[in-house]
Parts: structure tokens; sequence; C-alpha cells
């Protein structure tokens, strides 16, 4: 049996995982809602377009080392004789571009694992921090304005999440350039994310007991179907990261986890959005092919550093071309 996300339960992991920052009474995004219909739900048709009382806005992250992988089309005027090029303006930003490895899955699973296990064991710590972007809707998307969001303690186990704005940027014939546009000025507050309960998603701290326990974990608190697949569980975990700040453990379980239940594969060595040394493996769904998830593990240490939902097409309500990164996230130590 497939267990449904309620309205309240969508918004808030919407909300949560990301995304894009809201008027006070908007309704998620329609990329938003079918990007995490697509990975939570068991089996998923493309979602009508919700309502819209305001429109999504987005802002920014730091840009130090992004890859540019991204062929812009090229509208080319000719003049008398001389053929002039137009700048073309993307709404999404370049894809990473991995160089090849010679790894295996299970090669290189064993090798992070094992370089993890050798980590310090580190402090479990709810004080997530993300940088993180997401396609909005509409035709007049603008320049691309990641946002920074901290989880901010209030006491008594409730917080919220700090929302500030990092430098903006556009993609123009496939590069990362200067922003086309008014843009907000970097570090600028955004309004804080909350909860009616004031808990988030995971109030509870995270096992250190394994993937199984890590799994039972998420599944009690996200609606996750009744056999989740590794898109499920990142998905979930995804949500995770933002609240809390794992230890070497809990990320060598998540990676045994992804890998004993899904369908990943190697991409290769990347940098990531924030200029970091990685490596990259994706992760696939026979049961939700609108979507890959490309996952960046830090290359020295092997953490969770980095994601990327990637449109694979089929979704009447986004408007992107097949192959677009429609959402990314990049996690910080606090």
């Amino acid at each position: 049996m497939t267990l449904r996300w309620t309205e309240e339960e969508l918004d808030a992991a919407i909300r949560a995982a990301d995304p894009a920052v809201a008027p006070a009474g908007a309704e998620p995004s329609a990329t938003a809602r079918a990007r995490l219909q697509a990975i939570m739900a068991e089996a998923v048709s493309a979602p009508a377009a919700p309502p819209r009382r305001g429109r999504a806005r987005v802002a920014g992250w730091s840009i130090g080392g992004v890859v540019a992988g991204l062929a812009a089309a090229v509208t080319v005027a000719v003049v008398v004789t001389t053929a002039v090029p137009a700048p073309a303006v993307a709404v999404t930003p370049p894809p990473l571009e991995p160089t090849p490895i010679a790894a295996t899955l299970p090669q290189l699973m064993a090798e992070s694992v094992r370089t993890l296990d050798t980590e310090p064991a580190g402090t479990l710590a709810r004080n997530g921090q993300v940088v993180t972007w997401q396609m909005p809707d509409g035709e007049d998307r603008g320049p691309i304005v990641p946002e920074r969001y901290k989880w901010v303690p209030d006491g008594d186990g409730t917080g919220h999440l700090k929302v500030v704005t990092d430098p903006a940027y556009s993609v123009v014939d496939g590069k990362v350039a200067a922003p086309t546009g008014d843009v907000p000025t970097p570090g600028t507050t955004v309004a804080p994310q909350r909860w009616a309960n004031g808990r988030g998603l995971f109030p509870e701290a995270p096992p250190s007991d394994g993937p199984d326990a890590l799994a039972a974990y998420l599944r009690a608190h996200v609606p996750l179907p009744a056999s989740p697949d590794a898109m499920n569980y990142f998905g979930a975990l995804s949500i995770l990261l933002g609240e809390w700040t794992l230890t070497p453990q809990q990320h060598a379980d998540a990676l045994q986890l992804l890998e004993q239940t899904g369908d990943l594969r190697v991409l290769g060595r990347v940098t990531d959005r924030l200029g970091r040394d990685g490596v990259a493996f994706s992760i696939h769904s026979a049961k939700r092919p609108q979507f890959t998830v490309t996952v960046v593990l830090d290359a020295a240490t092997r953490r969770i550093i980095a994601a990327d939902t990637v449109y694979a097409g089929g979704v009447d309500t986004i408007d992107a071309a097949p192959g677009s990164v429609v959402e990314y996230s990049a996690w910080v130590a606090p």
C-alpha cells in the first residue's frame, strides 16, 4: 500500500527540503510539488498546477566553482554579410560535468564507507545549513538567486530556518555569468520558515546503529512507500541534512542504505557548486523516471555534500528541457 502526503505534510516537506521561499499564504510551486511527489510517491502522474496566491521567490548562494556543462542554444542573426550570435540566457544552472573514474559502484561505496569509518567520531548536532535553489514557476524567472538556510533553535525543542540570500548569477550561453537584471544584495534576510509546531520534520536525533535503523527512522518521520527505493530514501535524507549535521558513521549508514535499496550509477569526479572537490553518483527509479538525482560526496571525507535534481521529462507542469537541473542543494558546515 502506498502512503500519500497530506496537504500539510507536503507543504512542510517542500519548504523544509528547499526549495523556494514563498510569501505568506502562497501555495508551493508546481515544480516543487511535481519533484517531491515524484521522489516520494510509489507511482506518480503529473500533478495539475495548484492555484497561486503568490509567486514563489528564490534567492542565493556562492558560485565559486560551478562547472559549466550545458551548451545553450545560440540564435544567429544575419546582418548583410556578418553573422552576430545573440546571447542565450538559460533559466536553469549548467549541470555538473563529471570526469569518469574506473571504480565500480561497489568499489566506490566500500571505499567511501572505509574512509568515513576512519574519520573522527564527530558531533551530532541540530545545526544543519544548506545552500539551495529551485526553478520557479512562470516565464519571468530572471537570474538564478539561491538561498542559504540555517536551522536556528528557539528553545524547548522548537526552532526555525533562518534564510538569507547568496550572490546571484545568470547562465549565458551555457556559462555562469554576472546576473542579468535586478538581484538582492547577498546576505539579505528572507522571511524565516516556521512549522506550526515549531519542531520541524526531524525533532528527534537520528540513530547511529546502521542502515536499517536509519531507514526505520526516516520511515517514522516522512511518509514513504511500503517498499522505499533509493530515490525515496534520498528525498527524506535531503530534508534531514537540512536540519541535522550528521556524524561520519551516519553518512556511512546513509550510503549503505542507498546502495542496498536503489539503482545507483557511478558518475565520476566533479566540482560542486561551492567549488568543492567531490565524487558523484546518480540515483534512478524505474517507477519514477521523471527525475534523476546526482549526489556528490566530498572527495576527501566522503560525506554527502551536495545533490542536483535533474529533470528527465514527462511532467506537463514543468517548463524545462530534459536534462535541466531544476533544483540543487549544497550542505555546508555550520
